[in-house]
């Protein structure tokens, strides 16, 4: 994924983000940076010398604008259930980041929140503390 400056049109050239499949992107309120899903990539195929496409273990980071993805902060992952996939979004105050966590082969839903405004998740420079809302 590119990041393009919408009034400009310029690329920003160190925000290239890769191995994100099945993600949506959450922006956080003072739009500096924003959330999304990715997956650890899997190594390139002998045969095809393309990245295999790993869809397991998706984790949560926060990208800050400008940056490298190398950069960027694990904020949440989930080793029990390494086959869920997630939605995220931010509330419209910017106060909450929602974790949708679902599984497409059987009716398992989780919901999580995390208050972005409070002194354990304010710095996002490491994993959120989260409240189960649905699991």
């Amino acid at each position: 994924m590119h990041l393009k400056h919408t009034q400009t049109g310029n690329d920003f050239t160190k925000d290239v983000l890769e191995d994100l499949r099945f993600t949506t992107i959450a922006w956080a309120a003072d739009s500096k940076g924003f959330f999304y899903g990715r997956y650890d990539k899997t190594g390139e195929s002998a045969e095809t010398g393309a990245v295999g496409a790993r869809t397991s273990n998706q984790k949560i980071y926060y990208h800050k604008v400008g940056t490298e993805q190398k950069q960027d902060v694990l904020v949440y992952e989930n080793s029990k259930d390494p086959d869920l996939t997630y939605n995220l979004w931010t509330s419209v105050d910017g106060r909450w980041l929602i974790i949708s966590g679902k599984l497409t082969t059987m009716k398992k839903h989780t919901y999580f929140a995390a208050d972005l405004h409070s002194s354990a998740n304010k710095a996002l420079d490491k994993k959120l503390k989260l409240k189960p809302l649905i699991t």
